[in-house]
């Protein structure tokens, strides 16, 4: 019936037409105009009727208490059977709407009893309507075995009628009973209630239960999706699109169209990718240009989306942004009619702006993003008002890497003036992000004071929030005051408190939360080492073994080897070798199957540690033994920071060598660093190199190669002498000194002179301390070159002219 073509006679048609009325029900405006000219102009004459008429007036105004009452009222006063019948099923309605569970089932099941007595078939769809919902409450209720005997109790009632009068209910009753079946776990059964309707109804050309044989199919795709089953999952949306492919009715082609979806998104799944774009190709081209503007309206946006992801993935970004624009162009003129059309038209500006930035085409993603931001204006609607939130973020970004930093500031505190009372976590994730990075902005401009002030806003805003996401952020932002007063020597103890409060507040926060919290606890401990207060550093470290050794998460278990590291590392400082030794051997212990680059990183760094301790307490053997160690397991290792320590290394055991008086096998390990890591140019790396060479030449001066000596300083001059690190100049410095010395033994007084003097022009303004010991060495060298008798003799004869 149309809902604006009620046209009752009289209230004896009103009684078939209006009733029963469902719990859900909203009258038309057409019924609520006959309502209304009825109780004025044509007034029932009989109790039953009055009460009839009173009650859906109230209804109709929403005062679900009165309807509830007149309609018991007529179930009291009908005349006959049917308006007591109809009195009792719609006063359950007006109960059902109250929450009053109990009474609206007493309601329904008098309804089916008394019927029932009278054995009045005509009367069965009031039974039909009743047991309909006596399921629903059963369903609010939580009872979900009484519902599914209710529903059982429907099909076996309704299911075997001769007429098929009821098979639109029975069909639908079938499908809920399966669903209820599937959100219970009870996943054959659910299949097995899903086929049952599937080989009752499949055939049915009843336009009312095609819907339901669609929704069949497409809740075993689900089942079968989720037992990972994906060929039976396919197979059920081919059989969608197989039986009502070209069946003209909207319902239907709205089903037709979920199923090119769903397969198109199990190929991808299934890895796929050119038969789910070809998939995804039909979908648009079948309902792109439909007639059916609901149905192009509703899919077109979603399928161009997904392959628009698909293409990404394949990294076909122009493809990918034809995507985009066919949407924009398509459904953007389109986007004041629709809700949904304006979130896809904004996903797809979105998109296609992320996607331009990503392949450094930033001046035209920064267009996109600002044409988002002023389609989208002033807009309430969630998705887009969401969407136009992440554009302000992200063109933010954009703006900061296009080094224009004012208008970057501004786009975010714009974001965060806009939608900073949202109580969405969505939105006050872009909040919290807004302002960490509008605080990394002033930072770079030294504005430390608006820096911090962004911290604590951030943390006054969210600190209390049990959202991850935000924690993360909070704990983020609490860390990073701590480092910033890290950064300047004289306010150490200013970091202390901050880096306490992270721990303090996020120590028992799941990932990614957990590992701010050990790495603030970690930097305390550095601090307070810059601050010489060792016991609370080690303190510090064996909290973080103590709480968080049993963690499980990459990130935390890398804070405590770094603790585990450093640890040992101020031990050893401290001459507690032993000890030292034992926290690199519990690293090794720990970590040394963790593949993770990092905490690979520390079980060099203790192997390396323990090999140099072992060496000091004349235990050479087991200290080479643990350079082998590395050398054996890592020397393939290609990642820079292991590079470093593999090249540490090398040297390291060619000094041991040379405390072990085997300078020839010294000789070959310092070869062996310049060979394999002599063009390396990973951080740190070129400090051993020279090392290597400078210790090279020292041991062939020992054994009187003078010249090969000087010829492994002059190839540190030759590699190095532009490298500004402070670990190579010093190795440079060292070049020249000792070239110095080298000459010196080899008589050479002039040569000699020159390279100490060479050393004092170059490097006689540096601060750095081992290069001033350096510095003043070569001027105490100089200083004591005696001059040759053929000198004296020149200077005599000069001083008498």
């Amino acid at each position: 019936m149309s809902i604006e073509l009620f046209q009752a006679r009289d209230l004896e048609e009103a009684l078939h037409e209006l009733g029963p009325i469902w719990p859900g029900r909203e009258f038309t405006p057409s019924e609520m105009r006959w309502i209304e000219q009825t109780s004025a102009q044509n007034p029932p004459t009989t109790a039953s009727r009055q009460h009839f008429l009173q009650a859906l007036q109230a209804y109709a105004r929403g005062d679900d208490e009165a309807a509830a009452h007149q309609f018991g009222q007529m179930a009291v006063t009908g005349s006959d059977l049917h308006e007591r019948s109809l009195g009792l099923v719609n006063a359950g309605a007006g109960l059902f709407r109250q929450q009053k569970w109990e009474e609206a089932m007493a309601c329904y099941e008098k309804v089916i009893w008394q019927i029932d007595q009278a054995s009045d078939p005509d009367l069965d769809y009031l039974v039909l309507r009743a047991s309909l919902d006596i399921a629903t409450i059963h369903n609010q209720l939580e009872r979900p075995q009484q519902e599914l005997s209710c529903l059982d109790v429907i099909v076996k009632r309704f299911g075997g009628d001769e007429r098929n009068r009821f098979d639109y209910a029975v069909s639908e009753v079938m499908h809920n009973k399966g669903a209820k079946l599937a959100v219970l776990g009870r996943t054959d059964e659910a299949l097995d209630c899903f086929e049952n309707l599937l080989t009752r109804y499949g055939s049915s050309s009843d336009p009312a239960n095609h819907v339901q044989i669609a929704r069949a199919w497409h809740a075993k795709r689900a089942l079968f999706d989720k037992r990972q089953q994906p060929e039976r999952a396919l197979a059920c949306c081919e059989a969608i699109i197989h039986r009502f492919g070209s069946t003209p009715e909207l319902a239907l082609q709205h089903h037709v169209a979920a199923a090119f979806y769903e397969k198109a998104f199990l190929q991808v799944r299934e890895q796929r990718p050119q038969e789910a774009e070809a998939t995804f190709d039909t979908l648009i081209r079948r309902y792109g240009e439909s007639e059916r503007i609901e149905l192009r309206n509703e899919w077109l946006g979603p399928a161009l989306l997904s392959k628009a992801a698909l293409l990404d993935e394949q990294e076909r970004h122009v493809d990918e942004i034809a995507c985009y624009d066919q949407i924009i162009g398509q459904l953007g003129p389109l986007d004041a009619q629709d809700t949904a059309i304006r979130g896809y038209v904004a996903d797809a500006l979105f998109n296609k702006a992320l996607t331009l930035s990503r392949l450094d085409r930033t001046d035209e993603g920064l267009k996109i993003y600002d044409e988002l931001i002023a389609r989208t204006g002033d807009t309430t609607e969630p998705e887009p008002r969401y969407t136009q939130a992440r554009g302000f973020l992200h063109s933010a970004i954009l703006l900061d890497r296009l080094d224009r930093t004012a208008e970057a500031i501004d786009r975010y505190t714009t974001l965060v003036r806009r939608f900073g009372e949202s109580d969405e976590a969505r939105f006050q994730v872009l909040i919290a992000e807004a302002l960490l990075n509008v605080g990394y902005l002033y930072n770079r401009q030294e504005r430390y004071d608006d820096m911090l002030a962004t911290r604590d806003d951030l943390a006054k805003r969210f600190g209390e929030s049990d959202v991850p996401a935000l924690r993360h952020r909070v704990a983020a932002a609490l860390f990073e005051k701590g480092l910033h007063f890290v950064q300047f020597r004289d306010r150490q103890s200013e970091a202390l408190p901050h880096f306490q409060e992270v721990f303090d507040r996020f120590h028992d926060d799941d990932p990614p939360v957990r590992p701010i919290a050990a790495l603030a606890l970690m930097e305390k401990g550095l601090a307070l080492g810059n601050l010489a207060r060792i016991d609370e550093t080690i303190a510090c470290y064996d909290k973080i073994i103590a709480h968080f050794g049993a963690a499980d998460d990459v990130e935390t278990q890398i804070e405590v080897a770094r603790a585990l590291v450093d640890k040992g590392f101020r031990l050893g400082r401290a001459k507690q070798l032993l000890q030292a030794i034992d926290c690199f051997d519990e690293v090794e212990r720990r970590f040394a199957d963790n593949a993770h680059p990092q905490m690979q990183q520390r079980v060099i760094k203790s192997l390396l540690n323990k090999g140099i301790h072992l060496g000091e307490m004349q235990q050479s053997e087991q200290s080479v033994a643990c350079y082998d160690a590395i050398i054996q397991r890592y020397e393939n290792a290609d990642q820079p920071e292991m590079l470093e320590q593999l090249a540490k290394t090398f040297t390291s055991k060619g000094w041991q060598m040379e405390q072990m008086q085997r300078d020839l096998d010294a000789i070959a390990c310092y070869d062996e660093t310049v060979w394999r890591f002599g063009d390396v140019k990973a951080p740190g790396v070129a400090d051993h190199v020279s090392a290597a060479l400078i210790n090279k030449g020292l041991l062939l001066g020992k054994m009187y190669e003078d010249e090969k000596a000087v010829a492994c300083y002059d190839e540190v001059i030759d590699r190095f002498e532009k490298d500004a690190s402070p670990g190579v100049r010093e190795q440079v410095a060292k070049a020249f000194v000792n070239k110095g010395w080298q000459y010196l033994q080899m008589k050479q007084r002039d040569k000699s002179r020159t390279f100490y003097k060479e050393t004092i022009r170059r490097f006689g303004t540096s601060s750095e301390p081992a290069i001033v010991e350096l510095v003043d060495n070569a001027r105490r060298s100089l200083a004591s070159i005696k001059p040759t008798l053929g000198e004296r003799l020149f200077k005599s004869l000069w001083k008498k002219r």
